[in-house]
């Protein structure tokens, strides 16, 4: 629908010759507001019903499938997911009187753990790399340069 500042104008255009008083014009006036918010309102209406009938005709995606109806893949667990896999029913196990909300921070806690022992011995690979050049301890049986690191 058009403004209601063109379609005042419009409606100017067409106002009859005989309306010379403002009394008259003013009637006009109030006439074209009465028009212009029944026209805004059927229009409003007609908006909602279509937008309706648009929401109806479209299929509703099944959980699982795509846009065009194929299966998804799922996605592959991650390291996380696994490891929490593994150690919920060993968790549980040892502390049975425990909530899901303090088995999991126990689970999170023990992940923090392995991570940063398995970064240390990271570290400990590589600087044992370095040190042998390039040859990692488990293939030389004598290490040279090897400081004892506490």
């Amino acid at each position: 629908m058009a403004t209601i500042n063109t379609s005042f104008k419009f409606y100017i255009e067409n106002m009859p010759d005989e309306l010379n008083t403002f009394k008259d014009i003013n009637e006009y006036y109030k006439k074209f507001r009465k028009e212009y918010k029944e026209n805004a309102k059927d229009d409003a209406v007609g908006a909602k019903k279509t937008e309706k009938a648009r929401s109806v005709s479209r299929a509703i995606r099944k959980k699982g499938f795509d846009k065009n109806g194929n299966p998804k893949n799922k996605r592959v667990p991650s390291p996380y997911n696994i490891f929490v896999k593994e150690k919920y029913a060993e968790v549980k196990a040892e502390n049975p009187n425990l909530d899901n909300k303090e088995i999991f921070s126990e689970i999170a806690m023990r992940w923090q753990e392995m991570k940063i022992n398995e970064c240390i011995l990271c570290q400990f690979k590589s600087l044992d790399a370095i040190q042998n050049d390039g040859i990692p301890s488990s293939v030389t049986d004598v290490p040279k340069n090897i400081e004892s690191v506490e």
